[in-house]
């Protein structure tokens, strides 16, 4: 988490796409926040193309995860593994405070996000456990 709060701070404000901007303000490409989950949607005009274009980068994770096993499955190892996966739940922990609670607020949306985060974390916990 250190590290990441490090990288955060080291990127320009105008250019960090983690900085929470009031709704309807402009970023630094001059372009307009739009509230909610309908971005997409009001940017594409089509709710079926806003549904494509997210699906498409959702893939993103899962490919990149099958290339990252391509690169590294000659010399991955379970030392390897036990030291990537608390810096990956560090770094979504922090972009979980970082960006998802200032949203939530600016939102209205504070505490079933609090919540939801918490139970979160505690399905992280209970799954430690089973393993």
């Amino acid at each position: 988490m250190l590290l990441v709060a490090v990288i955060d701070r080291s990127v320009p404000l105008g250019y960090n796409p983690h900085e929470m901007r009031a709704p309807g303000t402009l970023d630094s490409e001059g372009t307009q926040d739009s509230p909610g989950s309908a971005a997409n949607a009001e940017a594409s005009g089509s709710r079926w193309q806003a549904f494509g274009w997210s699906a498409l980068s959702g893939l993103s994770e899962p490919l990149g995860a099958l290339l990252g096993l391509l690169i590294l499955s000659g010399f991955w190892s379970q030392a390897l593994l036990g030291l990537s996966l608390p810096a990956v739940a560090g770094i979504m922990i922090f972009i979980s405070f970082d960006v998802l609670l200032p949203a939530a607020e600016a939102y209205g949306e504070h505490n079933p996000t609090v919540y939801a985060l918490v139970a979160g974390m505690a399905v992280m916990a209970f799954s430690l456990l089973l393993l």
